[in-house]
């Protein structure tokens, strides 16, 4: 898939490239399971939100909540597997 969609693309008539998905896409929907998909669109779609309502707050804070949440996220991840090798999960 990696190699055919690019070269497909190549191919397209300029008009038909934008409905094309990408490749990168493609293959992170395939490894990652769609419950984190899920959330990363909930995430972009939230962002994109309070782009167009509150572009000024957007601007200052949402990049730096968005790296806390998936810091946060992370860090938890671990405490969970940490738990569950212990025995306590």
């Amino acid at each position: 898939m990696g190699i055919i969609m690019p070269v497909i693309e190549r191919v397209l008539p300029e008009k038909y490239r934008r409905f094309m998905p990408s490749p990168i896409g493609v293959g992170l929907a395939i490894v990652i399971p769609f419950y984190n998909s899920f959330s990363m669109f909930l995430g972009g779609l939230i962002a994109l939100v309070l782009a167009g309502k509150l572009p000024k707050i957007s601007d200052t804070y949402l990049i730096a909540v968005a790296s806390g949440l998936i810091a946060g996220e992370s860090l938890v991840g671990v405490l969970v597997a940490i738990l569950a090798a212990s025995g306590v999960l």
